[in-house]
């Protein structure tokens, strides 16, 4: 009794000061803070939340608590759900068929997109419950209206979806299938001989679909071709262009200024009737191959070198004239003639045999020679030899 009376006048004896670590401390409140974030004005998203297992959100749920929460003086918030618990959640979504149906924030079907489930068993994509959450500022449902307090992955939407993709290629298939068959049985002669409208319609399909293939090939290989020859034209113009100016200082020394070159146009229209002209009709004399060869113009350019042959200067001495009518340089046509490229002579522009003159050529006359100026100095006159590979004139194959 003494004992028990004393122990009532001085009351329970105090309860013993537990010691902290600094590190145990912060730990406790960054926990803490992390737990009750969700509870701040911009809480965190629900998706987040979502990928946490059981064990860390009841650790998180623990530590959220506040001291009046821990002794019973304030009902704690609920409990992170148990697995038994979100099955039947699941299954009460799955019941009203929540995943075949779009998301009710973006209205798209769920596809392969994350899931997620709330307590109140419905279901959005986590891309959109995290914009919800972070425009709206409440961790509210956004279908209910209801506060939700745990959220979970869910991937019925995803089976869903499987499936619609599965049974759209098996539809696919089978319609394949049935078609080859059925084109198939049309090609019996029996089959052909009962349903011939059939029949018809089916090869008219067929041909048609082969008629569009082979149009659609063709059309993509004649543009190819035409720029293809576009692109060799500009190339050939381009060249001639540079040939005649990298030759202008020379022809300057020689002749005075270099003739503008004739349009391409005309060119290939003269160059086109003259070798129909010569496929169809024997060959020409003399007077009528120089008659067509002047009614081209006096300002001719070799087909070989592309430079002038100046028809009427006195350079034409250097001209050979073709039974064809074409015009060439003698030195031209004997370089092309010594690579013995067929073993008939033919004309390198209509593919003619032909026999050729100089073009200043005379009955009974030698072929001229080359002019010497007579001004300059004796030892100037002399021409350099040919090297060992430059061909000689055959002056005997002029006449």
């Amino acid at each position: 009794m003494p004992e028990l009376l004393q122990a009532h006048l001085l009351g329970k004896p105090p309860r013993p000061v537990r010691t902290r670590s600094a590190s145990s401390h912060t730990q406790e409140r960054g926990l803490r803070s992390q737990a009750a974030e969700p509870c701040r004005s911009a809480p965190s998203a629900g998706f987040r939340h979502a990928e946490l297992d059981y064990d860390e959100k009841l650790r998180r749920h623990q530590a959220s608590l506040s001291l009046a929460q821990r002794m019973g003086l304030v009902a704690e918030p609920a409990q992170p759900l148990t697995s038994v618990q979100w099955e039947h959640v699941k299954h009460a979504s799955d019941s009203r068929q929540d995943s075949e149906v779009p998301c009710s924030i973006c209205l798209e079907d769920f596809r392969t997109r994350p899931q997620v489930i709330l307590s109140c068993s419905h279901v959005f994509h986590g891309e959109c419950l995290r914009s919800f959450e972070r425009f709206a500022g409440k961790r509210h449902c956004p279908l209910c209206r209801c506060p939700y307090f745990d959220a979970t992955i869910h991937h019925s939407g995803l089976m869903v979806w499987r499936k619609k993709c599965a049974s759209r290629i098996q539809r696919a298939w089978r319609g394949y299938t049935s078609r080859k068959e059925l084109f198939n049985e049309l090609r019996d002669p029996n089959i052909r001989k009962e349903a011939p409208a059939l029949h018809r319609r089916c090869c008219g399909k067929a041909l048609q679909a082969l008629g569009g293939k082979l149009e659609k090939a063709c059309e993509d290989h004649e543009d190819a071709l035409e720029r293809f020859l576009q692109e060799l034209d500009g190339s050939v113009a381009q060249s001639s262009a540079l040939i005649r100016e990298g030759l202008c200082g020379f022809e300057q020394l020689h002749s005075g200024m270099v003739a503008p070159l004739p349009a391409a146009s005309s060119n290939q229209e003269a160059m086109s009737k003259d070798c129909a002209q010569a496929e169809e009709g024997p060959k020409w004399s003399w007077s009528t191959a120089r008659k067509a060869a002047r009614s081209r113009g006096e300002e001719v350019d070799c087909p070989i070198c592309f430079q002038p042959c100046h028809l009427a200067d006195r350079q034409s001495d250097r001209v050979e004239l073709l039974s064809c009518s074409h015009v060439f340089h003698r030195c031209c046509i004997m370089s092309f003639e010594s690579f013995h490229v067929f073993e008939v002579h033919l004309c390198p522009v209509c593919r003619q045999t032909y026999d050729r003159r100089p073009w200043n050529y005379e009955a009974q006359a030698k072929p001229p020679r080359p002019v010497v100026d007579k001004d300059l100095p004796h030892r100037l006159r002399s021409v350099p030899k040919p090297g060992p590979r430059a061909p000689r004139l055959n002056y005997r194959a002029l006449h």
